[in-house]
């Protein structure tokens, strides 16, 4: 997704196909446009708005995001807690839990233990293993 001023759209010159309108936004489209990401975007924007409350989408999607923030934050402040009576591991970033300063990601490092067997015993114990993401 981009956004042009429409004083620089037609003085930009687009790799397209053959019937790609030469006119607008269009004419940025390498083929076919895909019809069903666009409805699974609209499918979890409208989802992701049933978290806030609000009388418009973008109320409603702000209020969500604001909801998402602090319930991050929480699960962040509980694993940092947790994290720091562990012995061994090394936190890279932040030790802030606050959603409107870190995201709920964490680099670790193992004194004991090598990024293979960590990610290995995560995955024995979650049935999320996705999202469990260990770097050599």
């Amino acid at each position: 997704m981009a956004y042009i001023s429409s004083d620089w759209l037609q003085t930009l010159r687009p790799y397209k196909v053959e019937p790609a309108t030469d006119i607008g936004p269009g004419r940025f489209e390498t083929g076919t446009q895909s019809f069903e990401a666009l409805a699974g975007f609209v499918a979890a924007v409208k989802y992701l708005a049933t978290w806030g409350e609000g009388t418009s989408l973008r109320g409603q999607l702000t209020g969500a995001f604001e909801v998402m923030g602090k319930h991050e934050e929480l699960l962040s402040r509980y694993f940092l807690q947790r994290l720091s009576q562990a012995e061994g591991l090394t936190l890279y970033g932040s030790q802030e839990s606050s959603h409107t300063v870190r995201t709920p990601t964490f680099a670790l490092r193992s004194d004991k233990h090598t990024p293979e067997q960590l990610a290995r015993h995560s995955v024995s114990r979650t049935s999320v293993s996705g999202m469990v993401t260990f770097m050599l």
